[in-house]
């Protein structure tokens, strides 16, 4: 067992209350979910149950994110997206949802492995934002590695390359996984066919891996290397990596990876006219495919070894063969290895004399060869389509990004107006305040008429103060910024009484205590009072900020 996952164990031995214990659980749940994730799982359905007793939404959220990684991981992507979507809910209902980007990855790639490439790419791009606003550099990077796959997918190898790219650069930033996008940037470069490239990335892969101890995928990796020295005419080179591999999958006991490669070396061997070699390895894949129940790995080793006993002029073996893997092939819906049976039972037919059931091969072979090249042109129709539809919702999401950035400039404005027209209030009444307590010392040093005329202007003075056409100018210019939000106030409170409600306005746009003092023409005291009365009627919890309620609403 590796120490991370070790040290996290002896943290939840030492954890002593529920929410700690699940915390930690979720913790080694994550850590597992790629090793083991049927007790990934199990952890994580511990945690559930815990945060769920103390009410604790956050890491309900959590835990339900970690159980869908792990139905993501064990190919159950409609159990996976269930998981993900009752995090996002409960995330969502959150006031700071921090871990709604992860969510959204997932969903994302739940998206992805069932081939709802739009769907995945509307939750990877929400995603990205989230997690730009909150500088999580981590899951920016995963994300774009994801979106990079996404249209990897739609053959749109450009646009992949540059996702990818901009992932390494974060993993780079990060000092960690850059594995991962480099795998990626290399199978591109493949694709494309520039083999001395993708060679040069992947080489840099593999180096990664044996230092991070990741055996499985450095086995992944070897196969790799292999193919792309055996499109370089390399075949000895090549051969020296898969059996590098063969003996890394034998490590891990990755035996579909072992059949897969015990294939590929008897390809290599084939090649090079080694049919004794070349049957061994044949024989062997076949032998571990049927044990394992793997009819993939079965239909395509069958097909390559009834074309070997073809080449050697056995045909009676080839066509039991071959007829066993079009048989297979039919089972599972393989149109491809199919048709390829077919094509070579007709070819060992005609050898053997027997044309006219030859015929009737090569006419199913030609029927097969259509249904496939029609599925591969719609398919490429249908990436196009689909490439377009996500360039239309692109743009769309871009200019619903730039009128939410005119809509907040505006509110800011709108905001800096209102502030200012608030302190405008608020220096006029202080003016007004500071020249009545002058005049009243004044009108304490005159007497006779000369006091009167004094008193007479303080009672003007006071009376301009306490004028209601300045609350009526502020709060026109209050409902015009924060549309709504006196009658939201309204739905949770309606007891309210204006001069709360006045009070709310004014705590919404962060004025003090004195300053709204000021603006109502009331004491410090009766302000304090008027916030108590509204914590009260809101129903306000002690630990609750009344400021914060109030922005947030």
């Amino acid at each position: 067992m590796n120490e991370p996952i070790e040290a996290i164990r002896q943290q939840l031995a030492a954890a002593t209350t529920p929410t700690e214990r699940a915390l930690w659980l979720n913790r080694l749940a994550y850590a597992l979910h790629h090793i083991n994730p049927t007790e990934a799982r199990a952890f994580a359905k511990q945690a559930l149950t815990l945060s769920a007793s103390e009410g604790d939404k956050q890491g309900e959220a959590e835990s339900y994110r970690i159980i869908g990684n792990c139905w993501n991981v064990m190919g159950n992507y409609a159990r996976a997206q269930i998981s993900f979507q009752r995090s996002e809910r409960l995330l969502r209902n959150l006031a700071n949802p921090e871990g709604l980007p992860a969510t959204l990855l997932g969903l994302g790639l739940t998206s992805y492995f069932t081939g709802d490439h739009l769907r995945s790419l509307e939750y990877l791009q929400e995603s990205l934002e989230l997690a730009e606003r909150a500088g999580d550099l981590r899951t920016m990077m995963l994300v774009r590695n994801s979106i990079g796959s996404t249209y990897r997918q739609l053959t749109d190898y450009p646009r992949a390359l540059q996702e990818f790219y901009q992932s390494l650069a974060m993993a780079q930033q990060l000092g960690s996984e850059t594995e991962l996008p480099m795998g990626n940037i290399a199978i591109i470069y493949y694709m494309q066919g520039d083999y001395e490239k993708s060679l040069g990335v992947m080489v840099q892969v593999l180096e990664l891996l044996r230092a991070s101890g990741d055996r499985r995928n450095e086995a992944n990796c070897l196969g790799n290397l292999a193919s792309l020295y055996h499109h370089l005419n390399d075949p000895e080179t090549s051969i020296e990596h898969w059996n590098q591999a063969m003996l890394l999958h034998q490590e891990v006991g990755n035996d579909g990876g072992i059949a897969f490669t015990l294939r590929a070396i008897g390809e290599l061997h084939e090649m090079q006219n080694n049919h004794p070699a070349a049957l061994e390895y044949y024989q062997r894949s076949e032998a571990l495919a049927r044990q394992i129940h793997a009819a993939p790995y079965l239909v395509a080793t069958l097909n390559k070894l009834g074309g070997l006993w073809h080449t050697l002029g056995e045909y009676e073996q080839a066509l039991t063969v071959l007829k066993e893997a079009e048989t297979v092939a039919a089972t599972i819906g393989d149109k491809y290895f199919e048709m390829s049976a077919c094509e070579s039972i007709a070819e060992t037919l005609e050898a053997t004399g027997s044309i006219s059931e030859a015929f009737r091969y090569y006419r199913k072979y030609h029927d097969l060869f259509e249904e496939v090249e029609g599925h591969e042109k719609q398919r490429e129709i249908a990436n196009v389509e689909l490439r377009a539809a996500i360039e239309a919702a692109h743009r769309e999401r871009e200019l619903l990004r730039l009128r939410a950035e005119t809509l907040e400039r505006e509110m800011e404005l709108k905001n800096r107006e209102l502030t200012s027209l608030a302190m405008q209030l608020v220096q006029k009444n202080e003016f007004l305040e500071t020249l009545s307590h002058q005049m009243r010392e004044l009108q304490a040093t005159q007497s006779g008429r000369g006091s009167g005329d004094v008193g007479s202007m303080i009672r003007q003075v006071e009376a301009t103060r306490n004028q209601s056409n300045d609350w009526e100018l502020f709060e026109a210019q209050f409902r015009s910024t924060h549309q709504g939000f006196i009658e939201r106030l309204l739905e949770r409170a309606p007891g309210l009484s204006p001069a709360e409600l006045k009070v709310c306005a004014m705590m919404k746009i962060n004025l003090s205590t004195k300053e709204i003092a000021n603006i109502l023409c009331c004491s410090g005291r009766t302000v304090e009072h008027h916030r108590y009365k509204v914590r009260s009627k809101l129903a306000l919890e002690v630990a609750d900020n009344l400021g914060t309620f109030l922005a947030g609403l």
